[in-house]
Order: C-alpha cells, then structure tokens, then sequence
C-alpha cells in the first residue's frame, strides 16, 4: 500500500492584538503623530469659523426681539446721536463697531489655526525639513540627539522657525483664553461652551510642546 508522505501544515496563529505605535513603520508613525496634531488645529479653525459666523449673522446682522423694554432701549441706541471726539455717533455704532471687532478677532484666529494645522508640528521630527537641507550646505547644520534613538539635523533657521511658531501658538491660546473669560463674564451659555472648546484645544497644543521643549 502506497505511503503519502504529504504532511499537514498547521496555519500559524494570527494575533488579534492590534497593532500599537510600537510595531508601526517609521513613516506611519510620523504620518500618524502628524495626522494628530493637524486634526487638533483644523477642529479649532472649524470651532472659530463657526463662533464668528453665530456671533456676527444671530448677534449683529439678524433682528432680535428684546421684549417691551429692550427693544425701546435698542431703538434709543440707534436713533440718540452725540458729539463724541468730533464725530456724531450713536449707542449702536459702538455696539456694531466692537461687534464686528470681534468677528476679526475670531476670523484671524481661524486663519492662523489653519496655518498651524497644515505646518509641521514644532515637537516632532519633520519640522522644517526643508530648511535643513538648505542650511547643511551653507554649514550652519547640526545634529541634534532626540532623545529616542533618532538624530535629525536642525539649522539656525529651523530653530527660529521652531521658536517662532510655539510663540504664535502661545499667543492664539491666551488671546483665546482671555475671550473665554469675557464670554463667562458678559455673555451666555453657547459662547460659553464654543471659546471653551477652544481654548482647551489650543491649550493642549501649548502643552504638548511645553513637555517635549
């Protein structure tokens, strides 16, 4: 009788396990840490947008109704003019002036979340590469230990790149951080609850380059 010496292979166990940031490439783990920080700016752009448009089209531009007495009030607003440095001016064109004020306030800060999104972050390993290459030929390079095993090359102009964004990004927060006061201060619960948001976003941004300064 014929012997088969065809032998069963057993199928090798998979694991279940999901992959974690260890067991990543190089490059999926800079897209993901990348991919992070974008999202955190591009969510507070979208907040901003979103609060400047609210407060100027429900707040300034769309007629509200403020009852008996606050509607009389908001018509003396408009039509009582007085002498102020020179000009004639009324309650209202105060009222519209800082208004709108705000608007640009909240639109530029939009527009700088978004810029901050799309740049490298200033804590990861893809900062600036574009002026390290540039800057090893003029010799103003250096190699600079991360920490983990990774040595990049960072020029004079990456470093004030580097510095120059995390001061931005400081500033947009406590710019912001002040605006949530005024808002807990003078305002009410949806502005409350959208500066919020944002300042707790742009505050986390500040606080991850404070650790890995």
């Amino acid at each position: 009788m014929p012997v088969s010496t065809r032998q069963s292979v057993r199928p090798k166990p998979t694991s279940t396990e999901p992959l974690s940031s260890n067991t990543l490439s190089p490059l999926q783990s800079s897209l993901f840490s990348r991919l992070l920080a974008m999202n955190t700016y591009k969510l507070t752009a979208a907040l901003l947008i979103f609060f400047a448009t609210t407060h100027t089209i429900g707040g300034l531009l769309l007629p509200n109704d403020f009852g008996v007495e606050g509607n009389a009030l908001f018509s003396a607003m408009q039509t009582v003019r007085f002498n102020f440095m020179g000009r004639l001016r009324t309650l209202h064109d105060f009222y519209m002036g800082f208004g709108l004020g705000a608007t640009v306030f909240l639109s530029m800060s939009a527009a700088l979340s978004w810029v901050l999104s799309v740049h490298p972050s200033t804590t990861g390993h893809t900062t600036a590469q574009r002026f390290a290459s540039r800057s090893a030929m003029k010799g103003e390079a250096k190699k600079v230990d991360e920490g983990d095993g990774n040595v990049v090359i960072r020029g004079k102009e990456e470093e004030r790149l580097e510095e120059l964004l995390s001061r931005l990004k400081w500033i947009l927060f406590v710019s912001n951080f002040a605006n949530m006061l005024l808002c807990y201060v003078y305002f009410f619960v949806p502005p409350m609850v959208v500066s919020t948001a944002i300042a707790v976003l742009l505050g986390l941004e500040c606080l991850k380059d404070w650790i890995h300064c």
